[in-house]
């Protein structure tokens, strides 16, 4: 099964995305992941990355884009994907890298949970690039995109209520999955 994950940063899709993973029995791909990871690299490209992730900016589409894509092509066949896209031309360029290799996504799993508590837990997490003023900007750039996301993956989109224990939230999210599914079969 090929599944995404949609939703705000500090929605949950980091908690959940590996423990769907191993429900599933396919790799967690996590683009923040990827991401922090060059950054610490001491790259060039790493130097980029941590620049913009300060700022609390989307990383370009040249800059994440082979970094996914690149991390997807040993799992194929299924994978949970967090944290990409986050705009219409990132997933524009991830349906034109599956369509070339693989079958498309089996679901978007869209995590929904307000706003001021995405912003309590990121602010609680304690990360260097998680202060006031790049959660701020974090939102404000997710909000600008969600509509459309949502709007491209239509048909695909399984609603998803994030709150409450992550226990509660994975079995919502397992159920909603198998659900989901039967349905599409």
């Amino acid at each position: 099964m090929r599944v995404l994950l949609l939703g705000a940063p500090g929605s949950g899709k980091g908690t959940q995305g590996p423990r769907l993973a191993r429900l599933l029995g396919v790799p967690h791909v996590a683009v923040g992941d990827l991401l922090r990871t060059e950054a610490a690299s001491g790259s060039a490209l790493g130097a980029r990355l941590g620049e913009v992730m300060a700022r609390g900016e989307l990383v370009s589409d040249e800059l994440t884009t082979p970094l996914v894509t690149g991390a997807l092509r040993a799992s194929l066949s299924g994978f949970v994907l967090d944290g990409y896209p986050r705009t219409r031309v990132q997933a524009d360029a991830l349906d034109a890298f599956l369509g070339r290799r693989a079958a498309p996504l089996d679901a978007v799993l869209r995590f929904r949970i307000p706003s001021e508590v995405v912003t309590e837990r990121l602010l609680a997490r304690g990360r260097v690039d998680d202060t006031s003023e790049t959660v701020r900007a974090r939102l404000a750039t997710w909000a600008a995109h969600e509509d459309a996301l949502i709007e491209h993956y239509r048909g695909l989109v399984v609603e998803l209520d994030a709150l409450g224990a992550p226990d509660e939230v994975f079995d919502r999210a397992a159920d909603a999955l198998r659900e989901h599914a039967t349905v599409a079969a």
